[in-house]
């Protein structure tokens, strides 16, 4: 039982670390997919015929 606990906590603690820079990058692609969405690609409250062209 002790040795499955070892194995448990040394698997978990290997999967809390990251590589340097990972939250930080995953942020900025976050970032430029949410400005997409409010900017060029938003459709308002609803999507009519003018849509179209954003829709292809």
């Amino acid at each position: 039982m002790g040795a499955l606990v070892l194995v448990g906590s040394v698997a978990m603690g290997g999967c809390s670390s990251s590589p340097p820079g990972l939250v930080e990058n995953a942020d900025k692609k976050c970032d430029t997919i949410t400005d997409r969405f409010t900017g060029d690609l938003a459709y308002g409250k609803a999507i009519n015929s003018d849509h179209l062209a954003k829709v292809r």
